[in-house]
């Protein structure tokens, strides 16, 4: 069950024990909407990556732990996860 039918709900965990983890979403059409929400393991929020008009994708992010001295990948950034080594990364579309 999800609060809304129409919207397309997604989740995964993600292990950063290994090492970075790069995430990359396509843009979708200007009527579209997509947002993932990156979160600890207790679900505290550390980054909200979306499709807006000012940004519409592709967005290409790499995930890192705490401790992980990763370099931003050619096309994209770095975000520290303030905890690890496990991230959850839930995504919605409409």
């Amino acid at each position: 069950m999800t609060p809304n039918n129409d919207t397309l709900y997604s989740r995964a965990w993600l292990d950063l024990s290994g090492g970075p983890v790069t995430v990359a979403a396509a843009a979708l059409p200007p009527d579209r909407y997509w947002s993932i929400a990156f979160m600890d393991a207790f679900t505290n929020n550390f980054a909200v990556l979306g499709q807006h008009p000012g940004a519409p994708g592709p967005v290409v992010v790499t995930l890192a732990g705490p401790a992980d001295h990763a370099k931003p990948p050619m096309a994209g950034r770095v975000i520290r996860a303030p905890v690890g080594p496990y991230v959850i990364a839930a995504a919605f579309t409409d």
